[in-house]
């Protein structure tokens, strides 16, 4: 009684009632990929389906996402997906996002246009009122959740039926467990950390040699089980899955104008990925996954689903899997075998390397073309042009903005009951075209899409995820 009095008054947790949040860690870690990554896609899932559900008319919530200009691309998109999944494809919510966005912007962009002209001054002063004076709040959110969900990792560590689980479990990605490595407070905790990770990396070898080995019909990608070992190998040397399509380099055209800036970047990839595809092992412009970003691996992956031919390519994806496994576990070998000699064994991981994709030379774009610019190219344009170039430029995206503006309005608008039997035309995508101002092309590439059943409830949507 005393002791529970205790724990009470100082906020200790009896070792033997396990939190709601440890309870929820333990099943993400029975589940596929890194659970805390897991944890944390089910956080910003509940707070964005929140946001559209009511937060988006509420004006604090609403005004706070219009303080960063919206959601960063990645959100942006993890918002449309919830839309076309709980909502039926019914976008209301995010038009009314970006209606007040849009508003915002045009606002911003009068002063220019009202006063003929550009001054260094106002030029400057456009640049500020452009530039978010608040960070992505899913991502302030997800930063935040990170920063609980590793503190409570490392204390769950001391209880021998977690590291249990831990042990059975698929493992966490490379930036968490390097994370929880780096927080953990004693030397048993980091040895028993590489060594499983060294054990599920080793593994997998073994599973992905022993089925590489044995005889199969057509690519290697359709054989079912080498291609789910592949994809768990990936989930633990380069991390889980994010939202990616197939490929970048078919922007939105067939529903608005696409932004030029975005455009060149796409072309960019296409390019890359063309070489790539086209290459045999020996010429392939990649010679170690390091050299991509997580997201441009999975797009990668994601190609193979619609290639007709797809042998070489992914004798080349198996190659260089092996390889980052292989390397991953004698890395890790030589630390635990340094380690349990010496305190002082340094990291068993490899420093980060730029993403080859990424880190492709971006064409300048022209501001004399008829296309317009996204919001972050638009800064972007604005910071390298003189005064009366930036004039032109905010000239030809307040015409693009009052024309989305009034496609927007027009989309809401249908949406009410009363007139919702009115045909449907262009104005139905204009939230489509209104995430891609604010986050880019890339963020909402692919929508519309078939929209899914409805769920009523996050509790609903919260069994999807």
């Amino acid at each position: 009684m005393n002791d529970t009095k205790s724990n009470l008054r100082t906020g200790n947790r009896p070792a033997e009632e396990p939190s709601v949040l440890v309870g929820d860690m333990e099943e993400a870690l029975g589940k596929a990929g890194c659970a805390i990554c897991r944890m944390l896609a089910r956080g910003e899932r509940h707070y964005l389906w929140n946001f559209l559900f009511e937060g988006v008319m509420d004006a604090v919530s609403r005004n706070r996402v219009l303080e960063a200009w919206g959601f960063c691309a990645d959100h942006t998109r993890m918002l449309a997906e919830i839309e076309e999944e709980a909502w039926s494809g019914k976008h209301l919510g995010s038009g009314v996002l970006y209606e007040a966005l849009v508003e915002r912007a045009l606002k911003v962009m009068a002063e220019p246009t009202r006063k003929r002209g550009l001054t260094p001054a106002t030029l400057a002063a456009l640049k500020a009122a452009l530039t978010p004076r608040q960070p992505c709040r899913a991502c302030e959110l997800r930063a935040a959740s990170t920063e609980i969900y590793l503190t409570r990792f490392v204390e769950e560590l001391a209880r021998a039926d977690f590291r249990e689980r831990v042990r059975q479990s698929e493992g966490l990605c490379p930036a968490h467990l390097s994370d929880v490595f780096r927080r953990a407070p004693n030397a048993s905790d980091r040895i028993f950390l590489i060594a499983t990770a060294r054990g599920r990396r080793e593994g997998l070898l073994e599973e992905i040699r022993t089925r590489r080995n044995q005889p199969h019909a057509g690519d290697g990608w359709t054989d079912s089980v080498l291609w789910d070992s592949l994809i768990q190998a990936l989930d633990v040397i380069v991390g889980t899955s994010p939202s990616v399509v197939e490929d970048s380099a078919s922007p939105n055209g067939t529903i608005g104008e696409v932004c030029g800036g975005c455009a060149q970047e796409q072309e960019g990839e296409a390019g890359y990925w063309t070489r790539l595809w086209s290459a045999d092992r020996a010429h392939a412009p990649l010679s170690s996954l390091r050299h991509l970003c997580a997201r441009h691996v999975w797009q990668w992956v994601a190609q193979f689903s619609r290639r007709e031919s797809s042998g070489e390519a992914f004798d080349l994806f198996c190659h260089l899997v092996l390889a980052e496994l292989g390397a991953q576990a004698a890395r890790m070998g030589t630390w635990l075998a340094t380690a349990r000699l010496s305190a002082h064994a340094g990291s068993p991981f490899e420093p980060s390397m730029p993403c080859a994709v990424c880190a492709l030379p971006a064409e300048r774009t022209d501001l004399d073309s008829r296309q317009h610019l996204c919001l972050p190219h638009l800064r972007a344009a604005l910071a390298a042009s003189s005064e009366s170039t930036a004039y032109a430029l905010i000239e030809r995206e307040r015409a693009y903005l009052e024309r989305l503006l009034r496609d927007l309005r027009e989309m809401i608008r249908k949406s009410d009951v009363n007139f919702a039997a009115e045909p449907k035309g262009d104005e139905q995508h204009a939230w489509v075209r209104a995430g891609a101002f604010a986050a880019g092309e890339s963020a909402v590439e692919g929508f519309p899409r078939a929209p899914t059943r409805r769920f009523d409830n996050w509790l609903a949507y919260s069994l999807r995820c």
